[in-house]
């Protein structure tokens, strides 16, 4: 990696019955302390472990072709979150969301880390009974 070139780490792990991803973007300065962290360490750190020292670190989540966040449980049930420098963003859909496997649903439409939607509600709430909050 050149001086000034930003790359991704993506680490995924398994809490309980989730399967979790995280996709970071770092630059050179965060990988350097990751690799003299790891060195430091007695044993190889789970993925758990480095996301969060990545997010402790100043490390921002970042994906462009997708969700920097992603938790699918057994059950069926997810979360996304799509992010830009850290920020939840997305141009073309909510940036957050979420489905229950009782059909229960959820989406937050943000830019830059802020609630924003042109065409309807920011926050749109469908409980499994069928009733919905927008707003």
């Amino acid at each position: 990696m050149s001086s000034g070139e930003k790359s991704h780490v993506r680490l995924t792990y398994k809490r309980n019955a989730s399967d979790i991803t995280w996709i970071y973007r770092v630059d050179e300065e965060i990988l350097r302390s990751a690799q003299t962290w790891l060195a430091l360490q007695n044993t190889v750190p789970t993925a758990e472990i480095l996301a969060d020292w990545f997010h402790k670190n100043g490390a921002a989540l970042n994906c462009a072709t997708g969700p920097s966040y992603i938790s699918r449980d057994a059950d069926g049930s997810i979360e996304e979150r799509y992010c830009r420098d850290g920020l939840e963003h997305r141009d073309d859909g909510p940036a957050y969301s979420w489905r229950r496997s009782n059909g229960a649903t959820s989406e937050e439409y943000r830019r830059m880390g802020k609630l924003h939607r042109d065409d309807g509600p920011a926050v749109t709430v469908r409980h499994a009974n069928g009733s919905i909050i927008e707003e």
